[in-house]
């Protein structure tokens, strides 16, 4: 599909500056108390999630509609909205659009929807951003009053803020930055935000007070809008003659140091961003850091690093990693970001008196029961996952990102760990163990059903639940698939294999796989299974 700049592309998180200036209306006209949505200012989907509904129960109007009567209309943003996914719904009268194809596969997909607005849900075209954003400037087009203006200008800062050598990300009110140490340094405050989704990947930056912006979209996860958005920054503000260019210079690498013996105490487990786990150790003979990422308890070298100066430093590309500190009695790892520190790890700590789950969730396998068949391919990694327990962590598991069991049928998020609230909690259902993480039911892998050779009919009951089956030797299926459900196949290790929201015809598949079955209530699945012999 080709793109011009009327293309609308997902935002994801940058949709937080329009919630967070859609509660500040609201403030406005005395109907919120700006210091009464919570005690403290993190960023996390479920807090913006939240504000979006406290917005439209006091606003009064859905929020999509509230948006556009007080922000989209007045500031001229036209082709700002929901999300690509459900703008193309309605654009081509509910007949299926496709815009994106995976890279590595061909595969198309259909447009994306997200339907958490507030936090991530809008899309917009570059030229819409920067407009939007220009109405920070003083000379720009206005929706909020001078004093709102300037408290969303101001950074909100943590409790951490002045305990770490550099200063840490200068959040704001909806943004990631409300200012970048270096334009800082000399008078000029930027503005910042990111933002992604499954497929897009976004960066806006504004200097109010120049009424400079820079807005970059781009397809795909991960991405380089940051740094393509960054670059363009720093470009324009030496074209006006408002910052001298910085002088080019050869990076020289630090020699290596022995790491002083005082680094063994920030041994151990370090809980990341989404709750993932690493683990940090020493290696004398080596006189390296290694930090190891852990999934399913099993551990994959990430990071080896040197010592120099009183911080860590990558071993080939020579650039500073990290350094370690201890913050209010918090033992954390701090990398550098744009002039900011990052605390990237924080030091989970050990549980005097470890609680145990009800049931051993070491190497568990579970399947997802409550899956739509409209969700993204986004989703599917979360319909076959692994639960997992380290010994030597006792009272954590491993299910969505580590969590601290409280008791035997709960686990929450444990200190530190502040982006989405990922509790797993276990349920009893039909003599079964089930579990539950956000809005998400498992059942027991060990519950599906053989597939066996013939003709296998599956109707989804009135619960909607989805159905699984287990292959139980290689074989050929061909699917009958009603009107509105999904087929998708898994590797016994949770990889998808087929889509049929992606795929088309039959379909090889081996012994252990794993056939999920999403549809309606009532619908009515059929699966024929020829074996095969190799």
């Amino acid at each position: 599909m080709p793109v011009d700049p009327g293309t609308a592309f997902n935002i994801g998180s940058v949709s937080k500056v329009y919630v967070a200036i859609a509660v500040t209306l609201l403030v406005e006209v005395g109907k919120i108390d700006l210091d009464d949505p919570g005690a403290t200012a993190v960023s996390c989907n479920d807090g913006f999630a939240l504000a979006e509904m406290v917005e439209e129960r006091i606003g009064g109007q859905k929020y999509i509609d509230s948006l556009a009567s007080r922000i989209f209309e007045p500031l001229g943003l036209h082709h700002t909205g929901a999300s690509v996914g459900e703008r193309a719904v309605r654009a081509a009268a509910a007949e299926v659009v496709t815009a994106y194809y995976r890279p590595a596969t061909g595969q198309k997909e259909l447009f994306e929807a997200v339907s958490l607005l507030g936090s991530g849900g809008l899309s917009a075209t570059a030229v819409d951003l920067v407009r939007f954003v220009d109405s920070f400037s003083r000379a720009g087009r206005h929706i909020l009053s001078e004093s709102a203006l300037m408290e969303m200008r101001k950074s909100q800062p943590s409790s951490s803020s002045g305990k770490l050598r550099h200063p840490d990300l200068a959040y704001g009110l909806g943004w990631d930055m409300a200012y970048i140490p270096k334009y800082q340094e000399q008078g000029i405050q930027v503005l910042g935000k990111s933002g992604g989704t499954g497929n897009y990947n976004s960066m806006v930056y504004t200097v109010p007070d120049e009424r400079i912006s820079v807005a970059v979209i781009e397809t795909g996860p991960g991405g380089r809008s940051m740094e393509i958005a960054l670059d363009i920054l720093d470009a324009v503000p030496v074209e006006k003659g408002l910052v001298k260019a910085k002088t080019l210079s050869v990076s020289v690498p630090p020699k290596p140091e022995a790491i002083p013996d005082e680094y063994a105490a920030y041994c151990g487990y370090y809980i990341l961003s989404g709750g993932r786990l690493a683990n940090a150790s020493f290696d004398r003979a080596a006189n390296r850091f290694r930090v190891s990422s852990v999934t399913r308890g099993a551990e994959t070298p990430a990071l080896s690093l040197y010592y120099s100066e009183d911080a860590f430093y990558d071993d080939d590309s020579g650039a500073m990693q990290l350094y370690f500190t201890t913050v209010d009695g918090e033992q954390c790892a701090v990398g550098p970001f744009i002039g900011f520190d990052m605390v990237s790890m924080r030091r989970l700590p050990a549980i005097e008196a470890p609680c145990n789950m009800e049931m051993d969730m070491n190497g568990k396998r579970w399947l997802r029961r409550n899956v739509r068949p409209f969700e993204a391919a986004l989703l599917v990694d979360s319909h076959l996952v692994q639960s997992s327990t380290i010994e030597t962590l006792p009272g954590y598991v491993d299910f969505f990102g580590i969590k601290k069991i409280e008791s035997p049928t709960y686990a929450g998020i444990p200190a530190g760990a502040t982006r989405d609230l990922k509790d797993l909690t276990l349920l009893h259902k039909g003599g079964e163990t089930w579990a539950q993480v956000l809005d998400m039911l498992y059942s027991p892998a060990g519950s599906a059903a053989a597939l066996g050779i013939g003709a296998n009919a599956v109707t989804i009951g009135d619960s909607g639940y989805s159905e699984w089956l287990r292959v139980a030797d290689d074989s050929v299926l061909t699917l009958q698939i009603p009107t509105g459900g999904r087929i998708i196949i898994f590797a016994p290790d949770g990889s998808p294999k087929y889509d049929s929201s992606l795929d088309e015809g039959s379909v090889f598949v081996n012994e252990r796989d794993f056939v999920e079955i999403a549809g309606t209530p009532g619908g009515r699945f059929t699966i024929t299974c020829e074996a095969t012999h190799r």
